[in-house]
């Protein structure tokens, strides 16, 4: 979010107040979720309570919600300033706070311990056809998941057999790993000012847009 103006602390404090409503409806989703068996694979969830109680904070004021009323705008006046403050303050202790621990209170006991034991949404009743759905949506084609697995794995060997012609070309001594490291630490890669960056950078764009009309049929339009 942005904090340039008065009315963006109004639409602020309006969400912090809005939060006890947002969050009681994601756990009643999760609730959902857990009883008819569509939690998260338990290995992608390790360590994600601290995410939640990194939020549960004594003092208000040590809340990340708190920063943007540490450094307002100029322009929004010290009386304006102070009401955001108080009013921001008060919400964060009385209904952020108190609901991310309701939160964790609700992971902890109900969530974590029924979390998904096995990988993969195609673990779960439905989740095939939940799995091809999303890639007929994200990527536009009606190839399968196998497919573009087998697709991925042609394409990392095509790419390496490049790699490991070009190491050839240069004569290279080194194994595959060296040649990374040496890609990433040889000064003669890295540009030597700022204008050779940015030139660089400029002829890379301009060769990539180039080149997109043949993978995307519409393109945004420059501004």
């Amino acid at each position: 979010m942005a904090f340039l103006k008065a009315r963006d602390y109004e639409n602020y404090l309006i969400s912090l107040a809005d939060f006890p409503r947002y969050n009681r409806e994601n756990i009643a989703l999760l609730k959902e979720a857990v009883s008819k068996g569509y939690g998260h694979y338990c290995a992608s969830m390790t360590g994600y309570e601290t995410t939640i109680s990194q939020h549960i904070v004594k003092d208000a004021k040590t809340s990340i919600f708190y920063a943007p009323f540490t450094n307002f705008p100029p322009q929004i006046p010290a009386s304006q300033q102070a009401r955001f403050t108080e009013q921001g303050l008060k919400l964060i202790a009385e209904k952020v706070i108190p609901e991310y621990q309701a939160f964790y209170d609700f992971y902890m006991k109900d969530y974590k311990p029924n979390c998904r034991k096995q990988p993969g949404i195609s673990s779960v009743k439905g989740g095939a056809a939940y799995y091809k759905s999303q890639i007929e949506y994200f990527t536009t084609t009606d190839m399968g998941p196998q497919e573009i697995h087998d697709l991925g794995l042609r394409e990392i060997a095509r790419i390496r057999g490049e790699m490991t012609a070009i190491m050839k070309k240069v004569k290279f001594k080194g194994s595959f790993k060296d040649f990374l490291g040496y890609l990433r630490s040889e000064e003669k890669f890295y540009a030597k000012s700022e204008h050779e960056l940015l030139a660089d950078a400029a002829l890379i764009a301009k060769t990539m847009e180039g080149e997109l009309p043949k993978f995307f049929g519409r393109l945004p339009r420059n501004a």
